[in-house]
């Protein structure tokens, strides 16, 4: 499920049932979170490509492949 669904699928949960309001945040929070560590680390990914360290790594793995 994506993730857009889903949120519109928690929104539902909280105007049905505006209890469960605290467990939906906490849910989406601990989601942000994973995103944002995934998008640190190919942010570094990126960073390393674009500066070449990882360049060499990345030809030695495609012609071991050939």
């Amino acid at each position: 499920m994506s993730f857009t669904k889903k949120i519109d699928e928690w929104m539902k949960e909280v105007e049905d049932r505006p209890e469960s309001a605290v467990t939906i945040v906490r849910l989406v929070v601990r989601r942000l979170r994973e995103l944002s560590e995934r998008n640190e680390e190919l942010l570094a990914e990126n960073i390393a490509l674009q500066h070449g360290t990882r360049v060499e790594e990345y030809q030695k793995g495609v012609f071991q492949m050939s």
